[in-house]
């Protein structure tokens, strides 16, 4: 990471030093898509499982979109070629609905579960575009961009299991099980777009970007926490889990399933098991200012 950030940092001073005098600051916002890649297909694998097996109602949906915020700085090589230097922040989370399951044999032994989840995905990326500006008319101009980012992308998830047995439709036991993990990685990625400029004064355009970015990043290793609380209370904790993706058959069915382990996860019935990924491949639109100077 920092090696990139140098070299972003030096390109973009060489290109200060030179050619032209002019630079400007792009300050935007708007909405952001990402794909999610293997964090998207294990909740969707979890909720079928739990749909095909416990008879679950309910849904877990999947994270896609987001908030994007950008601040470039950009500096002018010719009226028409530029060179910026970005740093961005995308967030995307889902909360789903609870998955409510009962298994057993009703009115005389049952065990009832409310399952929820909600994973959230942030992402700070540092990016260098290149720029070309094609203009339009006397005040509209079109930003062609494209360039490499290092996107810093940090994943928590948190998850609720509230249980509860009975026997002849009296509750004997009802506890909590509650599970949270925290990781940060960073990876590599390209992005690209345009970018439609309306000059408002000499200084100042109004900006709207429509663009894409290819960036997946995995490996997360951090903080995973496991606590059960009912009649007693119960917890464990350490900082070297990493976030697994894996497929498990039941009855010949294969489900993609996540779970957080200190090792490859093995076992009867788990084949392709590997560190998750978090893909924020996608899309976004964003509305800002250029302010010249």
């Amino acid at each position: 990471m920092k090696r990139t950030m140098i070299w972003a940092a030096a390109l973009w001073l060489l290109a200060s030093a030179g050619f032209s005098q002019e630079s400007s600051i792009k300050l935007s916002g708007g909405l952001g898509f990402a794909s999610g890649g293997d964090l998207n297909k294990t909740i969707k694998g979890t909720s079928d499982l739990r749909r095909d097996f416990d008879a679950a109602t309910g849904e877990f949906k999947p994270i896609s979109l987001g908030l994007n915020f950008d601040v470039e700085f950009i500096h002018h090589f010719t009226p028409n070629l530029w060179l910026g230097l970005g740093i961005g922040y995308f967030r995307a989370s889902k909360e789903s609905p609870r998955l409510s399951s009962e298994v057993g044999i009703p009115g005389i032994f049952t065990l009832s579960s409310e399952y929820s989840i909600k994973p959230v995905i942030s992402a700070f990326p540092i990016t260098l575009n290149v720029h070309y500006l094609l203009p339009a008319g006397s005040k509209l101009s079109f930003d062609f961009h494209a360039g490499i980012g290092y996107y810093l992308t940090t994943l928590n998830f948190s998850g609720k299991d509230v249980l509860s047995d009975s026997f002849f439709d009296q509750i004997s036991e009802h506890w909590t099980e509650d599970t949270t993990f925290s990781a940060t990685k960073g990876g590599l990625g390209f992005q690209a777009g345009v970018g439609f400029e309306f000059d408002m004064t000499t200084r100042v355009a109004i900006v709207c970007d429509v663009f894409g970015r290819f960036a997946s990043v995995s490996g997360f290793k951090g903080k995973y926490t496991y606590k059960e609380s009912g009649d007693y209370t119960w917890q464990e904790s350490a900082s070297d889990y990493y976030f697994w993706s894996y497929d498990e058959t039941f009855d010949g069915s294969s489900y993609t399933q996540f779970d957080f382990y200190t090792e490859k996860p093995e076992g009867e019935g788990i084949t392709n098991a590997k560190q998750g990924s978090v893909d924020l491949t996608g899309f976004g639109i964003t509305l800002g200012l250029r302010i010249k100077f």
